[in-house]
Parts: C-alpha cells; structure tokens; sequence
C-alpha cells in the first residue's frame, strides 16, 4: 500500500509541474481567437468536452483531415497512452490504452479495447481500420468503461461517429497521390430528400500502396496496403421528438506482414530486394448494418441502437520467412453479430440526473487455420523433417451477453457533482475446438476441409460480474474542472485454438478485471484560447490476459498472469497562441508492470514478474504547429508540422529486443495551399521526413533468426487536393 501511496504522489506531482509549466509558456502567447467548442457522447449523451469528467481525446473530422488522418491507425499520434500497431494476424491491429490491449487469438478471445462504430460495438477488430471517408468525429476514452460501455473495454474504448444525414446539401472529395505508387480517393454527399423529413448520405473511400521493398523470389512487392469502404444512410425526421437513422456499409483492408533477419537494423534499405517464396498478408472483409433511433419523451429520452455486422478474415502466412518453401499456414475466420442497446436518458434541468439501459450482444464465429510444417527437408534437420507434417486447428463459438446498466449524478452544489453508477452483465461461450495433428500432408495436394470432423470437443465458460463506477467533479470555475474516479472493467474469459481442447475447461482462460483510480483536471485558459488537460491514474489488475509465445513450438496462446500495476500521467493542450498560429502537444507517462507473472513451461518455471506490459512504452510525447500565412489577397499558406517520440515498447511478454522496438521518433511536414472564399485546397506533405521506421508488432517465428513483424513505412510523400460543397 505504501509502495503505491507513494507512486499516486510522485504521478501527481509530475501532473502539477507539466500543468504548470504548459500554463505558463502558453498562456503568456495566447492572443489569438477562441477554441471550437467539441461536443462528445462519451457518456451516451451530448455534453461538452471540457465538462466532462472522463480522460477523453476527441477529434473532429476537420482536424483529422488537417492532420492527413486517413484512417483509425493515425490518431495514436495525438492520444497520449494509445499505441496502434500493425497486422497482428487473427483480424487483430494490436490496438493498446495504457499498456493494455490486445491479445487475440483467433476467435476465442477478445479484445480489451471496445470500438464501436455509430454505437454499436465491434466484436471483432476486422473492419476497424477502414477509410476515414465519411467520419465527424473520434472519442478516445483512456482507461476501463466497464459502467456504460461493459466487457472488453478493460483499456479503453474509441467510438467513431459518422457524418449524419441532414437537411442541408453538403459534400466533399478528396484525391491523393503519393510515392511506391500510392493513390487515394474518398468523400462523400449529403443531400435532404423530403425537406425537413427525409435525408441521405453516401460515402466511399479507395486506397492502396505498393510495398517498399522488393521480393525478388515472386517478382512483387513486400508490404503492399489496400482498402475500400462504401457507405450509405437514411435520416427520418417526421416531427421535433423523432429521429431515426439507419446505415449500412461495406469494405475490405488488405494489410501485410513482413520478415526481416534478426540482425538485421531499422530502417530497412529501400534498395535492399528480400527473397520470400509467399506473400504474407491478410485480407480482411466486413459487412454491417445499424439502426440509431431517439425518441423525446418530455422529462427523459428514450434511444435504441441495434446493429449487425459480419466479418470474414482471409490470412497467409509464410512462417520460415525465406524463398524455401518450408512453414506456412492459412488462417480462415468468419463472424456474425447481433447487438441492441435501450437507454432512457433523463432531459430535466434539476440537480439529478440519470441514465440506465439493457445491452444485449450475440456472436457466432468460426476459424479454421490449417498449418504446414516440412514441406522441404531442413539441411542438418533431416530426419525431423523428412517428412511434410498437416496440422489443423478448427473451433466455432458462440458468445451471448445480457447487461443492465444504470448511473446517477446529483448536483449537491453548482459546483460539486457526485455520480454513481453500475452495470451487471451476464454471458456465456460455448466453444468447440479441435487440433488434428496428421490432419493433411501437403494444403494444395490432400488438404481437407473437415479432417476435424468428429473430433472437436466442446467447451464452455459463464460470468456474472457487477461492474461500478464512482465519480467526484468539482468546477473551481466555470474553466476548471477537477475529478476523481474509482471504476471497474473486465474482459471476457475464453479459448485458445493451438491448445488441446479437454472438457470441463482444460485451455480456457479467465476474465481479467481491473480497478482503476484516476484524478483529472481540465482547463480551459486564456479566455478560452488554450485547452489543457491533465490524469493522473493507477489501475490494478487481475487475471490480466497476455499473449505468449511457446519457446518449443513457437505457437500463439493466451494466458492469465496473476495481477499487474500500472500507474501514469498523461498531459494534452492545444493552443490557438495567435489568430493564425496553433500549437498542440501531448504527453505521457507509464509504468506498466507485471507484479506476478510465473508459470511453468515444459517442466520449468517461467518467471517474468517485474518485466513491462506488451506496448506499454514508458514516454510518449508529441508536439505540432501550424501557421496560417497571407498571400496577399489570393488566400493563405498552411505550413504544419508534426513530431512524435516513442520510447521502447516491448511485444512480447519476455521483454527481449528484437521482438519489439527501439525509442524512436517520427516528423510530418504539411503545406497545404487555401484561396479565399473558395472551396478547394491543395497539400504537398512528407509523412516520416527521416524514414525512421519501427516493428508495429512481432512475434517468435518458426526460425531463429528470422523476426516476423510488421515493419512501420518509410517516408511517404505526395499531394492530396480536397474540394468541399
């Protein structure tokens, strides 16, 4: 207890000095004109920003586009403590809050951040990374929601929000060109129907990249990105209670994975040509559907959201990493979810006010990854590998979850607010997985689809959890909100497909849960010219779930370790100094350990109590400008620039370099050109000006010296032209 008394001070005292040093050094230039107000519904409801006592980065969908956001991977430039990595295989992005975030296995786990797209939650990661065509704004709240979001947002959760049809005509259309033949168009159109009653929206994103290295063994190229995304939605508005939106939408995301020697440094030479017999990619394709109805009640608000998505995952992967056609597996997985959400919100001005709600969630899933090892006899290997060896790994499961939610905020004073709440939730999983080691010889000559016919054993796992929230804000003034919180998150237990499956439990894992205190402040200065806001935190954890490797086999699994601490302090401002130049930053600290973590592995005991969570890097900081500069009377020149600093980061649980990366830091530069009273712009911009390039993520591969990882891009530059209507 002392040991952690004794960290919450010295994280708070680190949050005083950032404050007031940021206080001063802006505060003192801030002339310029005031801040656009951002309105988030982080808390199911519409409130400012600023009064909102949560740890919440937002972001509009202008900002996103001044910073060439194109999609969901580029925000953890300007949100302290989020890392986004690359292919993690298994339809996984490796998304972390705070150190914590992904495990995923295959179908049998989940996530620990929640993403949820126009409300309705994402069960599998597959379709979160798609065109940033249509987008109006990104919350990312920062620590566990377990009260009004539920399972699985242990570490976070991010919701998107896409532009809603309206009565007024708008649109927009975006072109891009960039080096290693890079291309990319996206926008899109609102227009009313039946004025006042009826309006549509429809959207659409293209954009592919070549890789930047070349395979000399196939004659492609290594690293190569594609995407689509289409959209559409229906607005009715038959009178002043009643708003009704549905929206469906369609894409696919083809992202790589690439293999580098282990010796071999960052950055890659772009010259330097690989030989790889495979091209390890994974394509992924998502459909869904969702319906978000409100309907004014007078004294309360009632909402309905249901949503349906389904997600296919079509993966190859060439383990060995070299032009001998040796290890490789194909991963095939499919999804299919229901989800309905009703809340009743309260509208009253009084000193109460409420929330509560029913959530419901199904999802039937299905994978089967076929792995072929031996295909060619290994020199000095002859007789373990003379033979080619076919296994297979197949499982199915079906999660269903009922929660009850509810929270209370009372207004004891204009300027003390207490809020409780809590959510009950109830699921079950309902798994069958098989291991056929003599399934196949050869995938293309006698693999067989159902060689685990018969032979999958079933399992099952149940929860109940309570999951409470407690909450203190207090306004020094009417810019100066301070709070405290105590809250509580879990993510689902479940299954991990490379193990034997025994009944009664014998590969399942456990939930994790966490407890989570955390002291805020948000500012907002400078007569309303700088926003500054600061957490403080410290979450303890149980059962956290980690994703291991085995040393023998080298095959994925998750595990529990037994608790983990972790404290922090993450910082952010943004500034409008004068009336044409803008600064932003951010900051964060973390220590993010495993306080027991031992287990024993093939009759030893493995032991890595002490060492860093997975993507939990200690220093996180970026810091950006932008200068409006007059060109006579024709318009304005934007130069913007942009520096991010990562400290190491580990990806796997024994904190060993290369299976990760090294500190590093990226600068962007943007020009972008704007004439007055028109409606265009054009933008010359330099991502990565050094080339600097880091792992995203890795893991052990089937060759010791070989690191399979995605590698992050070198510089990427081009042109972007954007009209709006």
């Amino acid at each position: 207890m002392r040991k952690t008394i004794e960290r919450l001070k010295m994280s708070t005292a680190l949050a005083a000095c950032v404050v007031g040093t940021a206080v001063v050094n802006i505060t003192a230039y801030a002339q310029g004109p005031t801040l656009d107000e951002i309105v988030v519904t982080a808390t199911k409801r519409e409130t400012n920003l600023q009064d909102t006592p949560v740890a919440i980065s937002a972001f509009t969908g202008e900002a996103l586009n001044k910073a060439g956001v194109a999609d969901l991977q580029d925000i953890d430039t300007f949100t302290p403590g989020l890392f986004i990595g690359g292919n993690a295989s298994f339809g996984s992005n490796g998304i972390g809050i705070r150190g914590i975030g992904s495990t995923l296995i295959g179908i049998g786990g989940d996530e620990a951040v929640g993403i949820y797209v126009d409300g309705v939650f994402q069960g599998r990661n597959t379709g979160a990374i798609f065109e940033f065509a249509d987008v109006e704004r990104v919350e990312v709240l920062r620590g566990p929601q377990g009260t009004l979001y539920g399972r699985n947002a242990t570490g976070g959760a991010i919701n998107v929000v896409t532009i809603q049809p309206g009565n007024e005509f708008r649109a927009s259309v975006q072109g891009e060109v960039t080096n290693y033949d890079g291309y990319a168009t996206r926008g899109y159109v609102v227009t009313p129907l039946i004025d006042g009653v009826l309006s549509a929206k429809l959207s659409a994103g293209i954009s592919g990249r070549d890789g930047f290295q070349d395979n000399i063994f196939t004659d492609q190229s290594f690293g190569d990105v594609e995407r689509q995304y289409f959209s559409g939605a229906l607005r009715w508005t038959p009178d002043e209670r009643t708003d009704i939106t549905f929206r469906g939408y369609t894409g696919s995301t083809n992202l790589p994975l690439n293999f580098t020697n282990l010796e071999q440094p960052l950055p890659l030479d772009p010259e330097e040509e690989v030989s790889v017999d495979f091209r390890s990619e994974e394509e992924r394709s998502f459909t869904g559907f969702n319906l978000n109805g409100t309907y004014d009640l007078g004294p309360a608000e009632i909402a309905v959201v249901l949503g349906y998505v389904e997600s296919d995952v079509v993966g190859f992967t060439d383990s060995d990493g070299t032009e001998v056609d040796n290890v490789q597996f194909r991963d095939f997985e499919e999804a299919e979810q229901y989800s309905a959400e009703v809340r009743l919100t309260s509208t009253g001005d009084g000193p109460v006010s409420w929330i509560t709600g029913f959530y419901f969630f199904n999802e039937e899933a299905e994978a089967s990854v076929p792995f072929n090892a031996f295909r060619t006899v290994i020199p000095g290997f002859e007789a373990a590998t003379a033979a080619p060896l076919g296994i297979l790994f197949e499982a199915d499961i079906e999660t269903t979850s009922f929660a009850g939610f509810g929270e209370v905020s009372y207004a004891a004073t204009d300027k003390l607010t207490m809020t409780a709440g809590v959510r009950y939730t109830d699921e079950s999983k309902d798994y069958n997985g098989c291991a056929n080691f003599a399934a196949f010889t050869l995938f293309e000559v006698d693999f067989d689809p159902s060689a685990c016919g018969g032979l999958s054993v079933p399992d099952s796992l149940d929860a109940d959890v309570l999951t409470p929230r407690f909450v203190v804000d207090y306004a020094f003034s009417d810019d100066v909100l301070g709070y405290v919180s105590a809250t509580r998150g879990f993510r689902s237990g479940g299954f991990t497909f490379t193990d034997p499956t025994f009944p009664g439990g014998g590969n399942g894992f456990d939930p994790e849960f966490v407890w989570s205190y955390e002291l805020g402040l948000k500012t907002t200065l400078a007569d309303n010219r700088v926003r500054l806001n600061l957490a403080s935190f410290y979450q303890d954890y149980t059962d956290l779930q980690v994703r291991v490797t085995d040393p023998e086999t080298s095959l994925l699994s998750t595990q529990n370790a037994g608790t983990a601490e972790i404290f922090g302090v993450e910082a952010e401002f943004d500034a409008a100094v004068t009336d044409r130049f803008n600064l932003f930053g951010t900051l964060a600290w973390l220590d993010a350990t495993y306080d027991e973590f031992s287990f024993v592995q093939d009759g030893t005991l493995v032991d890595f109590s002490g060492n860093r969570l997975n993507r939990a890097p200690e220093w996180t900081s970026s810091l950006g400008a932008e200068y409006a500069a007059p060109i006579g009377n024709f318009g304005q020149l934007v130069p913007r620039v942009e520096w991010q600093y990562v400290s190491e980061i580990f990806h796997n649980e024994q904190n060993a370099q290369p299976f990760g990366s090294d500190a590093f830091h990226l600068v962007n530069v943007r020009v972008r050109l704007e004439p007055n009273d028109q409606n265009w712009s054009i933008e010359g911009f330099v991502e990565n000006v050094a080339s600097e390039q880091y792992r995203e993520h890795t893991f052990l591969g089937i060759l010791p010296t070989i690191v399979p990882a995605t590698i992050s891009p070198p510089a990427i530059y081009g042109a972007r032209f954007t009209a709006t209507f």
